[in-house]
């Protein structure tokens, strides 16, 4: 009876006012359709130490048992909430800025899907950047990551769903991009397939 939404709030570039949120989560009673009332919110603005930003512009959600996962594209983030009581959400844990050497793991988290203690990440940085992020999220608090993937031909992955061993992910390049990547092994994942047409 519920739906989920992760909203972005101000963007760059765009007026500051008169909503001055900065992206955030809300939770929404759909129990009557005709009468959809947000019962639970948290706010970025509302974040202290150690969870600052956690939900800067977030952009996605996604769910498995009570924790929503939610993308943060401003903050490098995946956050973690738990929802076990609606009304009252509350972050538990947060991914931020996670570097495999010198390279940002979540440059632009942009879409996020859940699948076992998986999370995976579509990340819509450039040729040379990660474009997808695979997250141990086992346990909510304590996430990490377990591998990367880039391509240049994934830059700018926007979106990415899956469908049991794979993950098919669209990137809205200059090549017009959906590719299939085996995710089987969530430490390896590889493509296994592209369609590209601009």
């Amino acid at each position: 009876n519920f739906a989920y939404v992760a909203y972005q709030g101000q963007l760059t570039g765009q007026p500051t006012g008169p909503d001055t949120s900065q992206g955030g989560f809300s939770v929404i009673d759909i129990t009557s359709p005709s009468g959809p009332t947000v019962v639970g919110n948290v706010d970025n603005s509302s974040l202290h130490i150690p969870y600052v930003n956690a939900l800067q512009h977030a952009t996605s959600v996604a769910i498995s048992g009570h924790y929503p996962f939610i993308t943060a594209f401003y903050n490098q983030a995946l956050t973690a909430i738990d929802i076990s009581t609606p009304s009252n959400p509350q972050v538990v844990g947060t991914l931020n800025h996670p570097m495999s050497g010198s390279v940002a793991d979540l440059p632009a988290p942009n879409d996020v899907q859940v699948a076992g203690n998986y999370a995976y990440v579509a990340n819509q940085g450039g040729s040379t950047q990660t474009q997808l992020a695979i997250v141990n999220i086992a346990n909510p608090a304590s996430m990490s990551v377990v591998s990367t993937l880039s391509d240049p031909t994934l830059a700018n992955a926007y979106t990415i769903r899956l469908n049991g061993s794979f993950a098919y992910i669209a990137a809205s390049n200059s090549a017009g991009t959906v590719a299939e990547v085996d995710v089987s092994n969530p430490a390896s994942p590889r493509i296994t397939r592209e369609v590209q047409d601009s």
